[in-house]
């Protein structure tokens, strides 16, 4: 199974209208696996990563600020992204889209005033 990543905007009765990817593969966030091998995991907690290890236990939903302070940790990720590819056994090649899928979406709630969720 994949673990998913989508844009939303709120409808004025506060429920989520999803922004589709103008590809399939825009959605992708990594394998279901990847919520404590790679976003929970040593290296994520060792750098400081806050929001992204909580998909652990649960999906994230941000809006606000909190996109910013996802795509930071984004950002941190991808700067680090070899450490993580040794903890979780993997390549930075089959990390790098998921994340930066997530980067892209944050960017494109940010310009919409939107959402992000990682399920």
């Amino acid at each position: 199974m994949s673990l998913l990543v989508h844009t939303f905007t709120r409808g004025p009765d506060g429920a989520m209208n999803f922004v589709e990817p103008a590809e399939q593969w825009q959605e992708l966030a990594g394998f279901e696996d990847y919520r404590w091998k790679v976003y929970s995991s040593l290296t994520a907690k060792s750098i400081g990563m806050h929001i992204l290890p909580t998909l652990v236990s649960s999906d994230i939903y941000v809006e606000g600020k909190d996109v910013v302070l996802l795509l930071a940790e984004t950002e941190l990720a991808l700067a680090n992204i070899d450490a993580f590819a040794t903890e979780a056994q993997t390549t930075p090649k089959s990390l790098r889209p998921g994340l930066q899928n997530i980067v892209n979406a944050c960017h494109q709630a940010s310009k919409i005033g939107g959402g992000v969720v990682i399920w």
